[in-house]
């Protein structure tokens, strides 16, 4: 027969009374808290012709920055959007876009924003094509 030391058993009960006790531990439970909505920022500008990029600051939060990239151009002789004379419509996705890979300017960077993004050089290209259709197999005529 086996005599098991008096500190293993010792220990093997220590424990199997601690894993109870233990697991009573924890995070008391609380009830939900408001933190309010989320945060805004009123930024006035001219949206036919300004885009609003977000650029990082020196802690690591988003700061708004207002660019002017012009209007977007028409859609051709045979349609005009209403609005003032020489403005279409607000910039396109792509030159928000271009703006936002460029990033900071000179005087942005001396405020200390940086960007995530990497430069132009470094980004990866790709293009999108649609898959080419099937082709139509000969049938023969029946018999």
């Amino acid at each position: 027969m086996r005599r098991t030391r008096p500190h293993r058993r010792a220990a093997a009960l220590a424990v199997a009374a601690a894993v109870p006790l233990l697991g009573g531990c924890g995070i008391q439970e609380s009830d939900v808290i408001e933190a309010g909505g989320p945060a805004t920022v009123e930024a006035f500008y001219n949206r036919s012709e300004e885009v609003i990029l977000f650029f990082r600051t020196p802690d690591g939060r988003l700061n708004p920055v207002i660019r002017t990239v012009g209007s977007s151009p028409g859609f051709g002789d045979e349609y005009t959007e209403p609005g003032p004379a020489g403005t279409i419509g607000p910039p396109t996705t792509e030159k928000a876009i271009a703006e936002l890979l460029t990033g900071p300017r000179p005087k942005d960077r001396a405020a200390g924003l940086t960007t995530a993004l990497p430069p132009p050089a470094q980004a990866r290209r790709s293009r999108s094509t649609p898959p080419p259709a099937p082709r139509s197999q000969p049938t023969s005529p029946s018999p």
